[in-house]
């Protein structure tokens, strides 16, 4: 973790020195902020599952509103649950940045979906397989998610 910390900082430095797009930098700072609280997380308080469980369940709810599907967050989600319901098996990062048209936010807001963080969206994707799945101990809460947006389950 402290080795993919020190190739972001230096991916930053480099982009400093280019000049580069402002919601780049951003997005690299905010995955960095996100691998310094994992860092402190082991050394500190770890979030536990069943804290995250709790933590994405309730805003998986909140998220199904109409009024929160312009969130970032849901339209994330969104964008993976349509492409699963389509027959797509190994979506992948670039996959669900394409169907959301390659917004700027995109980076920095997924990120904060996979990880387990006490300031994060909440963890709802795994990536461990190469590939983007939903995290398995909130399947459920997704799949209700689904059928309130969609009418679907996972």
């Amino acid at each position: 973790m402290l080795e993919q910390l020190k190739s972001e900082l230096e991916d930053i430095a480099f982009m400093l020195g280019e000049d580069a797009n402002r919601k780049e930098i951003h997005s690299k700072v905010i995955k960095c902020l996100l691998l310094v609280e994992g860092v402190s997380a082991n050394s500190s308080h770890e979030v536990s599952d069943v804290e995250e469980i709790n933590k994405v369940s309730r805003r998986l709810r909140m998220w199904a509103k109409p009024e929160r599907q312009a969130q970032y967050n849901s339209q994330i989600l969104n964008a993976f649950l349509e492409l699963s319901s389509s027959g797509e098996v190994n979506i992948t990062e670039k996959d669900l940045s394409d169907k959301l048209g390659n917004p700027d936010w995109f980076s920095s807001n997924y990120v904060q979906m996979k990880a387990k963080a006490d300031k994060n969206h909440g963890k709802v994707f795994d990536t461990s397989s190469g590939y983007i799945k939903i995290w398995e101990p909130i399947c459920s809460a997704v799949d209700e998610y689904g059928r309130k947006v969609f009418n679907i389950g996972i």
